[in-house]
């Protein structure tokens, strides 16, 4: 913690002195603006006319920067129902009522999953066979209970 502190605050400090030096370098250009406005020039008109230039300056900066400054938050996440209805029509509702009665367990299964079949090719395919043999053998279960009750 404290390394990441002393980190920040010595880019702090870098971007402060590079701030220190770009504004010096800023009052110089207009310094050497209204001089060489002088010999054209009254001093007034001369000065007048740097100001300006300056406050043109900076709002063209305003109006670049603006866009970045003012950005748009990112959508919201589609709400879980959504979800929950993709994973009864692909593995049945028993295992989608499963998942919404024990968020949790469902939360650490689909990590345990994720991480093995992330590490391992071999797991993943096993792990694809098993979803597709699964949501098969539901799919099955729910026609044969379909027929029963329409008989």
């Amino acid at each position: 913690m404290k390394r990441r502190l002393r980190e920040w605050l010595c880019s702090a400090g870098v971007w402060a002195a590079c701030g220190a030096v770009a504004l010096i370098g800023a009052a110089f250009l207009a310094v050497a603006s209204y001089v060489a406005l002088l010999a054209v020039l009254a001093p007034a008109l001369a000065a007048l006319v740097t100001g300006a230039g300056a406050l043109l300056l900076a709002l063209a900066i305003m109006l670049i920067s603006r866009p970045m400054l003012h950005r748009r938050p990112p959508p919201k996440p589609a709400p879980a129902q959504g979800v929950e209805r993709e994973l009864a029509m692909v593995l049945g509702r028993g295992l989608s009522a499963w998942i919404t009665q024990h968020p949790g367990g469902a939360t650490a299964g689909a990590f345990a999953t994720g991480l093995v079949s992330g590490m391992s090719p071999r797991a993943r395919r096993l792990l694809l066979n098993l979803l597709r043999d699964g949501a098969t053998l539901l799919d099955d279960l729910a026609a044969t209970a379909a027929k029963e009750d329409g008989d």
